[in-house]
């Protein structure tokens, strides 16, 4: 199954839970795995996900930040729907033991996790610009 790459080629942390994802695909599908221990994986990381995103949603973020952010938020949210909606589609295999299902579930994923690490990149500009035009108005003064 295909392999994690950073929007940058750079790795960010996201990308470890991609590889995690496929290696338990990998795992059921070659029967190292049994249903069971699929479904345990599948429930920790649907729990994780949930944790993530309520962890996300519960920074409060300033009004006058919120413009500035609306880039990095609506395509940080579309990465996190984009997990749910793969691991929904993977654990659909659980019923019906297609791989069909796994590779769509996947490939949702994977747009995810790149959609996280886009919003992770716009972050770190973001970040750059703000820092970058403090240090000018402080050199100006």
């Amino acid at each position: 199954m295909g392999q994690a790459m950073g929007g940058n080629n750079q790795p960010e942390m996201i990308d470890r839970h991609l590889i995690e994802v496929e290696d338990a695909c990998q795992k059921v599908v070659s029967g190292e795995w049994d249903g069971d221990q699929f479904a345990d994986y599948i429930d920790q990381l649907a729990e994780k996900l949930q944790e993530r995103e309520n962890f996300i949603r519960q920074i409060e973020i300033p009004p006058e930040a919120i413009e500035d952010m609306r880039e990095e938020l609506e395509v940080g949210f579309s990465g996190i729907a984009h997990w749910n909606d793969g691991v929904a589609r993977i654990a659909q295999f659980l019923d019906e033991p297609e791989i069909a299902h796994l590779e769509e579930g996947l490939e949702l994923c994977r747009q995810g996790n790149d959609l996280l690490n886009e919003a992770m990149r716009i972050n770190r500009d973001n970040y750059k610009r703000v820092e970058t035009m403090y240090r000018e108005s402080s050199t100006m003064s």
